[in-house]
């Protein structure tokens, strides 16, 4: 019986490495499109990942791939800028454990601030740690720190704060035709077609992107 949790898939594999037989890229085509709802709002829909990999599992991956990105973009940015000697600053606006911090940037001479979220330890009334503090209001935050942040050469904060590549919101829902599908928010057809085919879901020339 094939697994259904896409982390159990041909152990002891990385859990996001293409099948050796590529059994899922070989069941059919992986259909992306978009679909307008109301106003200017619209969501993207994948249907035809092969049935052993868990939907729900890859949307909570997506949601996560943001901050993973942020990571990997300060580690090759500032390789070229920094080289692996001279120190830099990276501010995370976001909570604590939000983003990996020194598995990506551990080769790098470095220092990562992230905001504070340890609990009420001491029992002090009316405690707000610092990371509900700052997304309570953060321009204020920012402005009564703003040494800490004109030391920062990268700051990292949620897109949704102040209004990352594939961070979004998503489900999956059972689809009358084609049985279960992902629904993301937004856009994201050429974000989840990259994701897809670069972790071996499914191959590039199986996936079609369609739209309205």
């Amino acid at each position: 019986m094939a697994e259904t949790s896409i982390q159990n898939l041909n152990k002891p594999k990385d859990a996001f490495e293409q099948l050796e037989d590529e059994e899922g890229t070989r069941q059919g085509f992986c259909h992306i499109r978009i679909q307008q709802r109301t106003g200017r709002k619209t969501i993207t829909t994948v249907q035809g990942i092969a049935p052993e990999y868990d939907l729900k599992k890859i949307v909570r991956y997506l949601k996560k791939v943001g901050p993973m990105s942020a990571s990997e973009f300060i580690a090759n940015n500032a390789k070229m800028i920094y080289g692996i000697n001279e120190h830099f600053n990276v501010l995370q606006l976001m909570p604590c454990y939000s983003m990996p911090q020194y598995c990506h940037l551990h080769e790098l001479n470095c220092t990562v601030r992230a905001l504070d979220c340890s609990p009420n330890l001491g029992n002090v009334a009316n405690f707000v740690d610092e990371a509900d503090l700052f997304h309570s209001d953060p321009i204020a935050f920012v402005e009564s720190n703003i040494d800490l942040v004109n030391d920062a050469d990268y700051i990292v904060v949620y897109k949704k704060t102040f209004s990352m590549e594939y961070n979004c919101n998503g489900t999956t829902v059972e689809h009358p035709e084609y049985g279960e599908v992902i629904q993301l928010t937004g856009d994201q057809r050429q974000h989840i077609k990259d994701f897809l085919c670069k972790v071996g879901i499914v191959k590039e020339e199986n996936c079609k992107i369609h739209g309205f």
